[in-house]
């Protein structure tokens, strides 16, 4: 998870510069800047869009897997087994809803 939102920050950061250079290009006149700008900031959207989509995936994967540890410990008897499975399922869940 960490590393999803390091990788949306730094998707954002490219995207708000991106648009500081598209700015600062219809100021002076200059186009090939503004151009470079739009493509910039276009770039870190996608890059925060890809990153949010890896975090849902991830948040998938743990529900899932939470999902099957809960049933093992309910078919086991295994109480704590199946409250790291729940926790795991809720922390996945939580992930997920985290990278709408």
């Amino acid at each position: 998870m960490k590393n999803v939102e390091k990788k949306k920050n730094e998707g954002k950061l490219e995207k708000v510069k991106g648009k500081v250079k598209e700015k600062a290009g219809e100021v002076v006149g200059n186009d090939d800047l503004k151009r470079r700008g739009e493509a910039e900031a276009a770039s870190g959207e996608a890059k925060k869009q890809t990153a949010k989509k890896a975090g849902q995936v991830e948040g998938k994967v743990k529900e899932l897997a939470g999902k099957a540890e809960e049933k093992l410990g309910d078919l086991t008897g295994e109480k704590s087994t199946e409250a790291r499975g729940k926790a795991r399922k809720l922390e996945g869940k939580a992930e997920k809803h985290a990278n709408r």
